[in-house]
């Protein structure tokens, strides 16, 4: 049967057999799939990130057999480039699960289009200041504003130490690329409040995509939001609409800040989801 236009007979058995193979092997390579949201990004491979200019190039920059170095680039505005070190190897059963841990598997849409977003918004962050939350292994979105804007610091951050050394390395080969703004990173576990006492009242836009799944973490990341930003400041979240979490999370997050929710937030945005739709055979809106 077929329900507009979209066949669902074999979606449920495709996806319990990715599971099945997921399970049974503790790994998966996700990391080979080189697709990416609504086609907003590109990304190839760097065999010499000196040779693309990339600046602090080091023994420690050096890719292992666990990690290679790609250059993502905005298909919409392609000056905006970074030198992303992304992981290869297969994704395992600890890499994969457990809240602090999703950032590891790859870059989520939601991260790119946050990204796009960001830089499609860049006079916004002009001498501001701008932290990303669970950032994951790239930072993509933090990096951007960094690059796309006259943004006067970034601080790109997530609660997973493997993540939030592939950030620092990122940030090292990619310095030429922020001019004079600053970025740091940092590990800032939502629940510990010594991650983040130091920056209370300090951001004028804190960002995030994809944070919203695990409900049990909304009230840290609400605390984390509110300690961070200053009186006048804003929170921007990209987020798929995973069951209800996105309508739990606005529901707790009106008693700290004056909500808004968009749905249709960008025009071309909004015609390639169309597009993915129709299309797609394996999509669900609710994933």
């Amino acid at each position: 049967m077929e329900e507009d236009g979209i066949s669902k007979s074999n979606t449920p058995k495709e996806r319990w057999q990715l599971l099945r193979m997921f399970i049974k092997n503790r790994n998966l390579n996700v990391q080979h799939k080189r697709s990416h949201a609504f086609g907003l990004f590109t990304s190839c491979k760097i065999t010499d990130l000196r040779e693309e200019g990339f600046e602090n190039f080091d023994d420690r920059c050096e890719a292992k057999d666990d990690y290679e170095w790609l250059e993502y680039t905005c298909e919409h505005f392609t000056s905006c480039r970074l030198a992303v070190r992304q992981r290869v190897r297969a994704v395992n059963w600890n890499d994969a699960t457990g809240f602090d841990n999703t950032g590891n598997i790859c870059v989520w849409p939601s991260e790119e289009i946050l990204s796009y977003l960001c830089i499609k918004k860049s006079k916004d962050f002009s001498e501001k200041t701008v932290c990303e939350l669970g950032a994951g292994m790239t930072g993509l979105a933090g990096m951007m504003v960094a690059i796309a804007s006259d943004v006067q610091e970034v601080l790109i951050t997530d609660g997973n130490m493997d993540g939030v050394t592939n950030l620092q390395e990122i940030n090292k080969a990619n310095k030429r690329r922020f001019g004079k703004s600053e970025v740091h990173i940092r590990q800032l576990r939502w629940d510990i409040k010594e991650d983040y006492k130091d920056f209370e009242n300090y951001f004028d836009y804190v960002i995030c995509a994809d944070c919203l799944l695990y409900e049990q973490v909304h009230e840290n990341l609400l605390d984390v939001m509110s300690a961070l930003l200053k009186a006048d400041g804003m929170v921007l979240i990209v987020s798929p609409r995973r069951g209800f979490s996105v309508e739990h999370f606005i529901e707790n997050a009106q008693k700290w800040f004056a909500c808004e929710y968009i749905e249709n937030y960008d025009e071309f945005i909004s015609s390639e989801y169309c597009k993915v739709i129709v299309m797609a055979n394996f999509y669900k809106s609710q994933l």
